[in-house]
């Protein structure tokens, strides 16, 4: 039997769906794996292209297909769209893959390194912690505005304004309202605390990489 030289997996949550057509295009290759058997099975065919679409885990299989001797590519799941030929399901998923991994004018996504999802990885926690960071800022300016207490945009600033407001006897604040207020602070000093390292990292990383590296992509985070 001729040997897949292009294979499109639809990587379903617990199911792989495989097509694999050969040189001239024609179907070689339909098979269905649970989640931890493609390893084994792709160990025992003959090199060829493996193709998955971008998205979660796409990187740990490339990483895992690629030390088998097999090409890898990721494709961008709105550009599968077009090859789906009839109803959307797992199989013809994994054909449009297929069909669209062999397109000469196709663009890949580049497969990451473990470096680079470590750095992708700092970024998004970094990311979550500034928008927590942001609403608390904007919920403490918004509580003291109520009490005509005006504070600065900019976090730095309004860190630097919340010890003099909560010791200021003269302006209207019950104790109740101080010790409210005291919580939020420490909350946004414990956030602060939690962000300071990581953008350290990033900067780190940043000065020891590339300025083509997935560093530079994320680097503009930072200024947040």
């Amino acid at each position: 039997m001729a040997h897949s030289t292009t294979i499109g997996i639809d990587a379903a949550k617990r199911i792989f769906f495989l097509h694999g057509e050969d040189a001239a295009g024609k179907v070689v290759l339909r098979h269905k794996l649970m989640r931890d058997r493609p390893i084994a099975y792709l160990a025992n065919i003959p090199r060829c292209t493996i193709a998955i679409e971008a998205g979660c885990g796409a990187h740990h299989w490339s990483r895992a297909f690629s030390k088998l001797g097999h090409a890898f590519r990721h494709i961008h799941p709105k550009f599968v769209k077009p090859f789906v030929k009839t109803n959307k399901n797992d199989w013809n998923d994994a054909a449009a893959i297929c069909e669209a991994a062999q397109r000469p004018t196709m663009r890949f996504v580049a497969a990451k390194s473990l470096e680079q999802q470590d750095l992708l990885a700092l970024h998004r926690i970094r990311s979550r912690l500034v928008d927590q960071r942001t609403g608390l800022c904007n919920q403490i300016r918004g509580l003291l505005a109520e009490y005509g207490i005006v504070l600065p945009v900019t976090v730095s600033k309004l860190r630097r304004a919340l010890p003099d407001v909560l010791e200021d006897a003269e302006n209207e604040r019950t104790v109740q309202g101080r010790r409210l207020i005291a919580s939020l602070r420490d909350e946004l000093y414990s956030l602060q605390e939690r962000i300071d390292p990581l953008g350290a990292s990033f900067e780190y990383a940043w000065g020891r990489d590339s300025p083509t590296s997935v560093s530079a992509i994320f680097y503009t985070s930072l200024s947040r």
